[in-house]
């Protein structure tokens, strides 16, 4: 009898070791499928963008502008601990032409560091 529950025993554990590694493997397919799809529609979304900024330079000029404004407002005051915004719109007034030259290089940086992210995300997931 001790025998035989033993024998039980080790066919119920080999049982679940069984369907512990068909759930990794169904796991492991399921995280591959689900990480190609986000990368193929991150790909998409990408491109669109590309597109919709070569097909509306002047749009996405001014949507770029806009966003590092902002971005730059939002970031020049935490650096020097203000939060009034009406104090770093004066000063990008003030500074004028090499606001918007610094403001541009930014958002180009930004965009650059973006990309560049979320080409080595998506290579981590090959």
């Amino acid at each position: 009898m001790a025998t035989s529950a033993s024998a039980t025993a080790t066919e119920a554990l080999s049982q679940q070791e069984s369907e512990f590694t068909r759930l990794g493997e169904r796991a492991k397919k399921t995280m591959e499928s689900t990480t190609q799809s986000l990368k193929n529609q991150g790909e998409d979304a990408w491109k669109e963008v590309v597109d919709y900024m070569r097909q509306n330079p002047g749009k996405s000029l001014g949507i770029a502008v806009a966003t590092g404004v902002a971005f730059g407002m939002s970031l020049a005051a935490l650096a020097r601990g203000k939060s009034s915004a009406r104090s770093n719109i004066q000063g990008l007034a003030i500074n004028g032409a090499d606001a918007w030259q610094r403001v541009k290089g930014g958002f180009d940086d930004a965009i650059g560091n973006l990309r560049d992210a979320f080409e080595e995300a998506a290579s981590k997931f090959k």
